[in-house]
């Protein structure tokens, strides 16, 4: 479980990174009542905005037709189509393996009892609305491959992981729907539940044994498909930080992943610190974003 920590130590998060994330997420979430309200508060306004700049930035490299992505070059290169392939490849493959942390954590929040004012929105419902503009991008993106983006071959292993990947989200939501109901949160909610009863059975037997398990076999299953290059990696990071930052001193103690948090709350700090003082200089000095 140390791994997913290592590429975050610059302040970036690959897909795998966040999937992992989620399979910890689904099998001991965070107690998000015992978090002070100003902390949760400034935690879920970090990853609405992180999720909001993703999806802008999806939105605006996907291809549409045969548009392929720009290298922002004015004499294209013999090498730009496979560029280009490898970039939308990229995208999609982030999107679909990204997509389990956005469902299981609406799903987390749908389930937390703290309380907001009544003049607010929910911070369900906020995260509920990212669960959606990302899933219908995802699914269009998809729809709209044909072979000048991207290679049948491509094609294919992007179809398959996204099917592998959505199998995968309905069973750690089925963990989260034994605390609550959370299967419409689910891809296939039907299939959600009979997972959930499946768990239900087996009760709390080698719990820790069968958690271990589910994350390496997650892993196995879905990140050996993931290109090498992350293509959010910076607001994957804060998207990631702001989620592991709900979590209390000692929740992660029994993985022995109490140090690497601290570090990621550091990184994050830190991050956001950077930013503001790029803000600041911006309008003298813009500075250009590496997403």
């Amino acid at each position: 479980m140390h791994d997913f920590f290592k590429s975050s130590m610059h302040g970036k998060m690959h897909a795998r990174d966040l999937l992992q994330i989620s399979c910890l997420l689904a099998i001991q979430p965070p107690d998000l009542s015992a978090k002070s309200k100003d902390d949760l508060e400034a935690h879920l306004a970090l990853y609405w905005s992180s999720s909001r700049d993703r999806l802008d930035r999806w939105q605006f490299y996907l291809p549409h037709g045969d548009q392929n992505v720009s290298d922002n070059s004015q004499q294209p290169s013999p090498d730009v189509p496979k560029t280009c392939q490898s970039q939308v490849a990229s995208l999609i493959a982030e999107m679909i393996a990204s997509e389990p942390l956005t469902r299981i954590w609406a799903a987390i929040l749908s389930c937390s009892n703290q309380p907001h004012p009544q003049d607010e929105i929910p911070p369900q419902c906020v995260a509920e609305h990212i669960v959606d503009l990302h899933s219908t991008l995802r699914q269009t993106a998809l729809s709209q491959l044909d072979t000048e983006l991207v290679d049948s071959e491509t094609q294919q292993q992007l179809s398959s992981l996204a099917e592998c990947t959505m199998r995968w989200t309905d069973l750690l939501l089925a963990h989260i729907e034994q605390s609550g109901p959370v299967s419409h949160f689910a891809p296939n909610s039907k299939r959600c539940l009979d997972f959930a009863e499946d768990l239900r059975s087996q009760g709390e037997l080698h719990q820790q044994t069968a958690a271990a398990l589910t994350i390496k076999s997650a892993r196995k299953a879905i990140c050996d498909f993931l290109p090498l290059r992350a293509f959010s990696g910076r607001l994957n990071f804060h998207i990631g930080a702001s989620v592991l930052q709900s979590y209390s001193a000692g929740d992660l103690d029994s993985w022995g992943l109490a140090d690497p948090l601290c570090a990621v709350r550091l990184l994050s700090n830190l991050s956001q610190c950077e930013g503001l003082i790029e803000a600041s200089l911006h309008e003298f000095m813009p500075v250009g974003s590496s997403g």
